[in-house]
């Protein structure tokens, strides 16, 4: 289950490892809310309502910040106002208890059992089921739930009273949540342990654990009754060396067999997320979900030989650990290589001679190997940099001298990679997307921004290769004006449905920035200027393109859908405030994006040396002008595209800059080609 957060809240003390991302009392809060919030240590201020909080009832602490009576319930959180407000500037709806808030509205009751207190109260556990006014209608969280330490925890959760109210609880609630405490109390003094004693500690309380659960399932009839097991957050350590959210959950209970976990929001075989659990709950009980519900009903798929959950952990921790700085490596890389040709082919004097014709054309081509070579980085079996770096570059290598051993211009080398590229992600997503998965360049499950189709990164590369290709292709067959044309429709088709259908790539922006591309390639290559009714027909056919993709989604069901059928489904039941929320959200991700990250960097060196490429002078040449229609064609699309890109993605900034990579590919291997062979970009002609 991954269990990422809304982000970071400090503790009280701020001591210990802190991930930005995380907080143990967002991933128990996440579980209630059905969505990603945030919470800080106040999560934990839940009492039994007659319990004794600084010499006064906890009820009446409660009453007085609510003006809530909670005579009719065990447990009341005194913090409840002040979660709220913790919440208040997520830029989405937040409900906290809206779990607990849905079984109050249909008559059922909630209850909680036990805490992970240790010196503070430690009460997460009532995030999960209480309602959005923080109350609980059964159960203990109290003092008494915990007994003196055996070891080097202070104190620790008394099996015998746990599982004594558990027994009462299980009759008189219809959603019992039981915190057993002690692996919380662990992790929280890992700091104060060395290694060794940890380690035996963690196998003890392990153990008890283990039994604890066992006997809890002896109080429980599974024809009647579902038990989920899970860890509402990672281990401090875990997090601290990999940056891995995945932790374990197990289901059982009627309808439930023997297999592995799944869900739509994932559509992983053995992943699912922390906001899965809530909707998956109410599905147990009978009941629907609300739409501020964000995750899909679990479900098991009957084959538990389809995927190795070991090795899918220890596959995405490896990505987790190095994928953000090797995607920050490969930027800085790209960009040197970028500022490094074009101050060659600015000042050095390549076209009196073709001593260097070699060296130019292989370092033009680089940066467009790169895509195909990151993708192939998940067939390799582990992911430390110093082995990615020599198999990328060791294919980067291969790829371009076959492609100049096969062709003889620079521009059908790129033609060649293009298409190589194309095939790779297309083959993948046919495939099941594991390069998109689990390479370098591509979406981490541990992250959790994305679980299947195809990721911003690859997404802004397909789309320029995919352009590139087309117009490369038309230039290299000679074909006509009209079979061009004809061409740049079939690559828009293909690509559209690669991109955007819901079973393949599912990437509503990439969808809206191919269409955009592609269209306005081929109204360049119509020799025509750009008037409004143009413009309106690239409008209404992108439109038309969205409506065909939300047709096909609406027809996947619930748990098929992509983002933008439910997205759709909220505007149509009026919640238009929660879409303005999810633009406005889209849009300050992006503009954070373009601030902060490399990413945006890298961009402007793209467009400052393709700029500089086209306009400097040297003797009497004019570099890379004129140039032929197709070029000039590509161009036009791939700038569309790279607009689009940016402006419909909620981290356009990364797709914008991959695609815009092959708008700089053609403007270096056009300016070569154009030298090598000898034709004056004065004149156009043969010299």
């Amino acid at each position: 289950m991954n269990c990422r957060t809304a982000g970071r809240v400090l503790s009280k003390d701020n001591e210990g490892f802190i991930n930005q991302r995380y907080t143990p009392e967002s991933g128990y809060a996440v579980l209630g809310a059905g969505t990603r919030v945030i919470a800080g240590s106040s999560a934990g201020m839940a009492y039994n309502r007659k319990e004794m909080v600084n010499g006064v009832p906890a009820e009446f602490i409660y009453k007085r910040r609510t003006m809530i009576d909670p005579r009719e319930s065990d447990i009341v959180h005194i913090e409840i106002s002040r979660l709220a407000y913790e919440n208040s500037n997520i830029n989405y709806d937040v409900t906290l208890g809206l779990l607990g808030e849905q079984l109050h509205k249909a008559g059922m009751k909630t209850a909680v059992v036990g805490n992970s207190d240790d010196t503070f109260p430690h009460r997460e556990a009532v995030t999960i089921c209480m309602d959005s006014r923080g109350l609980v209608d059964l159960g203990n969280v109290g003092k008494e739930m915990t007994e003196p330490g055996q070891f080097a925890l202070n104190v620790e959760t008394s099996s015998k009273r746990l599982l004594s109210e558990v027994a009462r609880c299980i009759p008189l609630a219809d959603l019992v949540v039981v915190e057993v405490g002690d692996t919380a109390r662990l992790d929280r003094i890992r700091l104060d342990l060395t290694d060794e004693v940890f380690s035996k500690e963690k196998t003890r309380i392990l153990r008890k654990t283990d039994a604890l659960i066992g006997e809890i399932t002896k109080l429980l009839d599974f024809e009647s009754t579902n038990l989920i097991v899970l860890s509402p957050y990672p281990p401090s350590y875990v997090l601290e060396l990999m940056d891995n959210s995945l932790c374990p959950i197990l289901i059982d209970g009627p309808g439930i067999h023997r297999g592995v976990l799944t869900s739509g929001s994932t559509r992983q075989i053995g992943v699912t997320t922390n906001t899965d659990v809530a909707p998956t709950i109410l599905s147990f009980l009978g009941l629907g979900k609300s739409l501020e519900l964000t995750g899909r009903q679990i479900a098991v798929l009957p084959d538990s030989n389809s995927v190795d959950l070991m090795y899918l952990d220890h596959r995405v921790s490896l990505q987790a650990a190095n994928l953000f700085l090797l995607r920050q490596a490969a930027a800085i890389l790209t960009g040197l290589i970028i500022l490094f040709t074009v101050l060659l082919l600015v000042l050095a004097d390549p076209w009196n001679s073709t001593k260097y014709k070699w060296f130019f054309r292989i370092i033009v081509l680089l940066p467009s190997t790169l895509a195909p070579s990151f993708a192939l980085t998940a067939l390799l079996p582990s992911l430390s940099p110093p082995l990615i770096w020599a198999y990328v570059s060791l294919l980067s290598g291969i790829f371009i001298v076959a492609t100049l051993w096969v062709v003889r211009k620079t521009a059908n080398s790129l033609m060649l990679l293009s298409l190589l590229f194309v095939v790779i992600m297309c083959v993948d997503l046919f495939t099941g997307g594991k390069l998109c998965r689990f390479s370098i360049m591509g979406y981490s499950l541990a992250e959790g921004s994305r679980y299947y189709g195809i990721g911003n990164e690859f997404m802004g590369a397909l789309i320029g290769a995919a352009i590139a290709l087309v117009l490369l292709l038309a230039r290299a067959s000679r074909i006509s004006h009209r079979a061009t044309q004809v061409l740049i429709v079939c690559g828009l088709i293909i690509m559209a449905v690669i991109i955007g259908a819901p079973m393949l790539g599912a990437n509503v922006g990439g969808t809206i920035a191919v269409t955009t591309g592609f269209a306005f390639a081929l109204l360049a290559s119509c020799k025509k200027s750009l008037d409004h009714r143009r413009l309106i027909g690239v409008v209404l056919g992108v439109l038309a393109v969205l409506c065909l993709y939300v047709t096909l989604d609406s027809m996947l069901g619930d748990q098929r859908e992509s983002h933008l059928g439910r997205t759709v489904a909220m505007v149509m039941g009026g919640d238009t405030a929660q879409f303005a929320f999810l633009v406005r959200r889209k849009l300050e991700m992006n503009l954070s994006l373009i601030r902060a990250s490399m990413w945006s960097r890298l961009l402007a060196t793209y467009i400052f040396s393709a700029l500089l490429l086209t306009t400097t002078r040297r003797r009497d040449i004019f570099t890379f002008l004129p140039t032929s229609s197709h070029v000039r064609i590509g161009l036009t699309g791939l700038v569309a595209a790279t607009v689009a890109a940016l402006i419909f993605n909620d981290s356009g900034i990364v797709a914008a800059t991959t695609c815009f990579g092959y708008a700089w590919a053609l403007v270096a291997t056009e300016l070569l080609d154009n030298q090598y062979s000898g034709v004056s970009a004065k004149t156009g002609t043969r010299e």
